[in-house]
């Protein structure tokens, strides 16, 4: 006996949309199917959907297969039909080529002139080492050599070489050698010489010269130099001046000769120096030697024999005339004030700068010179010296101050009374206005005009502030509807009357 069951098999499926969001673990073996990308996936009983690899072969976009569906590399040469072309290297090649883009027919072939376009072959295309068996002439504007080193066997290398060469066409000519600024070596015709932008440093031994004569070399000037312009030197060691006179303004005497004892005295007139000789006078004998001065007394040996003391203008003298030695005692005359001490002395002097006449004196108000009182003159006071702010002073008949203390100080910023403040802050990024009771902060206005309680505590968006009653902090608090029946209110607590609610939403 047979018995045939008709039944219908049906997978799980989905879109892939959904698969992806539910992302559900298959059963091992149990097959899941996109609905609308006709893919499958195969469960294994614990990887979850998006994790699970589709079946290799069915996630294609089309029968037949499309451009997309064929991975990059995936067609190899094993895989494509041979043609008639045999295997091979052809040079410069003449080929057949089919609607598939493969070559079917190759020969070597040779590109002649006319396949070459002008300016076609390039430096990259030309063979590293080149000879040329005949000259070679090169017509375009610039030529570039990239070689590390130029050899060139001929002696003389010319520049500027045009048809019709002048001063005029070689001006601005010469070498060029780059560097972080160019180094040149130009000819200007303006100037009419070779122009070198840097410096020009001879080898070891080495001269310039001028028609074959040394001019200057490494520490000499040459024999041949004979003028100069020069307006400075160093230090000459050696040498002979051979010039003019030096002038006294030039560090000279501005004399070419002397005769003996001469001697070099300053003259205001021209500014000069002049010469003169020591001339005696009276009881004085000098003598001008080749170098040398000699000064003596005359009379008999040199010696002197008196001298008599007069006196007068003050003085009086006793134990003169001296003959030949002797003491001579020097007094000043009495004169008629009274020896002792004086104060506030009224005096009268002589024309000797004696005292004649003295007497006691006060000092008037007129006497004293501005700003001479000073305050090591004053006597001290009950007050102690030292800085006092905001004082609160005493002041005596005579503008003394006699008692102070400090105050309290006022900032120029804030508003104090006792422990109650009122403060204005800049910081140049957060300035505010903050008000402090008992040392604390209580009230701040930002820099944007948000209010703060107790400090930068600006609250957030929606929040608003509930009293603590008469004792209590204000603070920040979120709004909140209550709804109780046909009653609501804000806050924590049900109004005492409020309208009934009838329809409508509250967020």
């Amino acid at each position: 006996m047979s018995i045939t069951v008709t039944s219908l098999m049906q997978q799980r499926r989905d879109t892939a949309a959904n698969w992806t969001s539910n992302n559900p673990t298959l059963l091992n073996g149990e097959i899941g199917y996109e609905t609308d990308t006709g893919y499958l996936k195969i469960g294994d009983g614990s990887t979850a959907w998006t994790s699970l690899a589709y079946v290799e072969g069915t996630k294609v976009s089309a029968y037949p297969l499309a451009t997309v569906d064929i991975a990059d590399d995936a067609i190899t040469a094993a895989k494509l039909a041979d043609t008639a072309v045999t295997a091979g290297s052809y040079a410069a090649a003449d080929i057949t080529v089919d609607a598939q883009g493969r070559i079917t027919a190759a020969a070597s072939g040779a590109i002649g002139t006319s396949e070459i376009t002008d300016g076609a072959v390039t430096s990259a295309k030309l063979d590293t080492n080149i000879t040329i068996a005949g000259d070679l002439t090169v017509n375009g504007t610039t030529t570039t050599i990239n070689s590390t080193t130029l050899t060139v066997d001929d002696k003389n290398i010319e520049l500027g070489s045009v048809a019709t060469p002048t001063d005029v066409t070689a001006d601005g000519g010469g070498i060029t050698l780059k560097g972080t600024t160019d180094k040149t070596i130009n000819w200007v015709d303006s100037t009419d010489s070779w122009t070198f932008s840097e410096h020009v440093d001879l080898a070891s031994g080495k001269e310039f010269q001028i028609a074959g004569t040394s001019v200057l070399n490494a520490t000499t000037l040459g024999s041949g130099v004979v003028g100069s312009s020069l307006t400075s030197v160093g230090t000459i060691a050696t040498g002979t001046w051979s010039a003019s006179t030096i002038a006294v303004d030039k560090g000279g005497t501005g004399q070419t000769s002397y005769t003996d004892g001469q001697l070099l005295i300053g003259n205001t007139t021209g500014n000069t120096l002049s010469k003169a000789t020591l001339t005696a006078g009276s009881g004085v004998s000098i003598t001008n030697g080749s170098g040398s001065i000699e000064i003596s007394a005359t009379g008999s040996g040199g010696t002197l024999t008196s001298v008599d003391v007069a006196g007068g203008t003050g003085l009086t003298s006793s134990g003169g005339p001296i003959t030949s030695s002797g003491t001579i005692t020097i007094d000043l005359d009495n004169t008629a004030v009274a020896a002792g001490s004086y104060t506030a002395a009224d005096i009268t002097v002589d024309a000797q700068g004696r005292i004649t006449a003295a007497a006691s004196g006060t000092i008037s108000t007129a006497e004293i010179a501005d700003d001479a009182v000073t305050a090591a003159k004053l006597a001290d006071t009950a007050v102690t010296p030292g800085s006092y702010t905001l004082s609160s002073i005493t002041v005596d008949a005579q503008g003394r101050i006699t008692a102070a203390s400090s105050g309290s100080a006022i900032s120029g910023d804030k508003i104090s009374e006792g422990n109650t403040e009122a403060e204005v802050v800049d910081t140049g990024s957060d300035g505010h206005f903050k008000v402090t009771t008992e040392g604390v902060e209580r009230i701040r206005v930002g820099p944007a005009g948000q209010i703060g309680i107790a400090g930068a505590n600006y609250g957030t968006t929606g929040q608003l502030l509930s009293s603590g009653g008469a004792s209590g902090l204000v603070a920040w608090v979120d709004a909140v509807v209550i709804v109780d029946g046909g009653n609501f209110a804000n806050g924590s607590s049900l109004a005492t009357s409020s309208g009934a609610i009838d329809g409508g939403s509250f967020t």
